[in-house]
């Protein structure tokens, strides 16, 4: 599946789907949305080695047995220092976007924060989020 420029997976599609398709398109995770692309969870790569590989779970089960249901999610419109602010706080290195319907129009990354450093954030800002991001739970 896939919205727009964005790949996606439907809660029925198998795991081993959902990993060749981080493969082909080189991601970490993939969003899993509805036939109207809301948002209902996600599944990284980190999910698929922990939850199907470390369980010796089968490749054919449905990805939303894996996924993650509760995810944390921004607007479009929202204020950089929030966004900013959950990553750090929830560890998120990558926050999807969903419109006022709850349908996925992207994500945003710390890559993404990055190259607003110098325009939203301070160096020390961008910082402190790389570091809250990445320290142990």
């Amino acid at each position: 599946m896939t919205i727009g420029p964005l790949v996606a997976a439907g809660p029925g599609a198998a795991v081993a789907d959902v990993a060749q398709l981080m493969l082909v398109h080189d991601i970490g995770c993939v969003p899993v949305c509805d036939e109207e692309g809301r948002l209902l969870g996600i599944v990284t790569d980190r999910d698929l080695a922990t939850r199907v590989l470390g369980e010796r779970l089968s490749y054919d089960i449905p990805v939303s047995a894996v996924m993650t249901p509760q995810v944390h999610t921004c607007r479009e419109n929202d204020d950089v220092r929030a966004v900013e602010d959950i990553m750090c706080r929830e560890q998120i290195r990558r926050m999807p976007v969903v419109d006022d319907c709850d349908c996925l129009c992207g994500f945003i990354s710390l890559a993404d924060l990055a190259r607003h450093a110098g325009n939203d954030l301070t160096e020390s800002e961008m910082a402190h989020v790389v570091e809250g991001v990445s320290r142990s739970k």
